[in-house]
């Protein structure tokens, strides 16, 4: 496990102020516990989050680049989240050659999410309709050239209907295609950009109504940005230079005044520039981010993950096997000195996401060069104590034979680990074995002794207890704004 503790004090007065503290702090006591390991497809790379069973837990796609015949290339894993908080692996899908981009959306008018990738290999868009199940049906295959690396979606045209926006690589080019609400795409404009660009970002880069874009090209080490018009037509302004063969641009307003502002990976130059959106399409670089033995900034994103209400930065490493988390800082363009965590060879992908339904933002990472993705749960201080229903194992708000059922599969069949262990310890003995499940069905049954309070109604346990209490229906901390 990696930790990052400011140092504590062991004074009684000052452990509530303590308490009240430390979210405010920097990256304060923000824990990444150990990786949750899942095997993918062959070199997975880029990925996505969202909801695509509609359980009401974050689930994952994956795309898996390799191509030429590769057993588990040119697919997309999905991976479905589980009550505990981890993921698992539910199918593959074809996609096309070598996807390399990947999201999530919602194309065809329905609730259900779908699968939209951006294939390197075959100069193509591949769409995967959901049925809201986590099943996806067959791609259907737009054509888009150059040799598309990465799509965003947003609804450019301005009527209702979501559309997609590509990086082609080989094309120097970037691929407005317009849909139909249906779950159909086709090219509707294309504008030259700079040599190489990897990735595009959806951007506000003027103050106008209208969405930007953005592309950071590898071959050219610079960014171009492209504004919109609002009917789907985008024009190239001048371009910008950055580090050497940037890989990765996100687009996020750091100091408040209504321009989004860059931030680049250098992929050869081994830093991270922040970028200051100076208006009228000019940039310049006022920070720059890395760490002594870190190489090859691959993919980036900014979430809140340590509470204090400061965008914090989160990095992968290719060439080190790491990723990086930057805390941020109430200053503008300001993060803190990185904590870096172990991740899998060659990690490439990289998001924040409330996985496990605890309130606090997870990262996921994919592993390009062992196919594995890694989960890392964050855990933050918490002063407030949850509060619980013992019997209700399951978390479906009930206490009946079904929690009995739910103990023993976990005990013995390797089931899904109860979020609330304190609900699982029915006899209150501070550990969950088989005599739990027995008692609460002598207790259904038999007319046996009840659980230990709380039983019946959620409350807390009037007693320390030596298991754990991370998700309850009856008490869940208070979700980060969105991002």
């Amino acid at each position: 496990m990696v930790e990052h503790n400011s140092n504590r004090w062991s004074r009684a007065w000052i452990l509530p102020l303590w308490a009240v503290l430390t979210p405010l702090l920097p990256g304060a006591d923000i824990v990444f516990e150990d990786p949750r390991t899942e095997r993918l497809g062959h070199v997975p790379e880029a990925l996505t989050i969202g909801d695509v069973n509609g359980d009401g837990r974050l689930d994952a796609a994956v795309a898996n680049s390799s191509a030429d015949g590769d057993p588990g290339g040119d697919t997309v894993t999905i991976l479905l989240g589980k009550k505990d908080g981890s993921l698992a692996a539910a199918g593959a899908y074809t996609a096309g050659k070598r996807p390399e981009g990947i999201l999530l959306l919602r194309a065809d008018g329905d609730e259900n999410l779908d699968v939209v990738t951006a294939n390197f290999g075959s100069n193509s868009v591949s769409v995967l309709l959901g049925d809201g199940s986590g099943q996806f049906a067959a791609p259907a295959v737009i054509t888009v050239a150059g040799g598309p690396r990465y799509v965003v979606s947003s609804d450019f045209t301005a009527d209702g209907k979501a559309d997609l926006a590509t990086a082609n690589f080989n094309g120097d080019s970037v691929t407005i295609l317009q849909g139909n609400g249906k779950g159909g795409f086709a090219p509707l404009h294309t504008v030259g950009v700079k040599d190489g660009p990897e990735v595009l970002a959806l951007a506000r880069l003027d103050g106008d109504a209208y969405l930007d874009l953005v592309t950071a090209n590898s071959r050219h080490n610079s960014i171009s940005p492209l504004a919109g018009d609002g009917k789907g037509n985008f024009s190239l302004k001048a371009y910008h230079r950055v580090g050497i063969r940037p890989r990765f641009v996100l687009a996020r307003d750091l100091d408040g005044d209504g321009l989004d502002d860059l931030i680049v990976a250098n992929h050869d130059e081994n830093t991270i520039g922040v970028e200051r959106n100076k208006g009228n399409y000019a940039f310049e670089r006022v920070r720059t981010l890395s760490s002594p033995g870190l190489l090859h900034p691959v993919y980036l994103d900014i979430a809140d993950l340590d509470g204090n209400g400061a965008p914090d930065l989160l990095a992968t490493w290719a060439g080190s096997d790491r990723f990086t988390f930057f805390p941020g800082s109430s200053s503008s363009f300001a993060f803190e000195s990185p904590m870096t965590i172990e991740a899998g060879s060659h990690p490439v992908g990289i998001a924040a996401a409330d996985l496990d339904g605890d309130g606090d933002r997870d990262v996921l990472v994919t592993n390009a060069l062992d196919d594995t993705s890694h989960l890392f749960r964050v855990k933050l201080p918490r002063p407030a104590v949850f509060t619980f229903r013992r019997g209700d194992a399951n978390g479906d708000t009930r206490t009946n034979l079904s929690d009995v059922i739910y103990v023993l599969t976990f005990l013995f069949r390797g089931g899904e680990r109860p979020g609330c262990l304190q609900s699982a310890d029915m006899n209150r003995s501070g550990s969950i074995n088989i005599s739990d499940p027995v008692y609460l069905l002598v207790h259904l049954v038999a007319g046996g002794p009840a659980p230990p309070l709380p039983f019946g109604n959620c409350g807390e346990d009037p007693e320390p207890s030596t298991v754990s209490c991370e998700t309850s229906p009856c008490s869940l901390p208070v979700a980060p704004p969105p991002q």
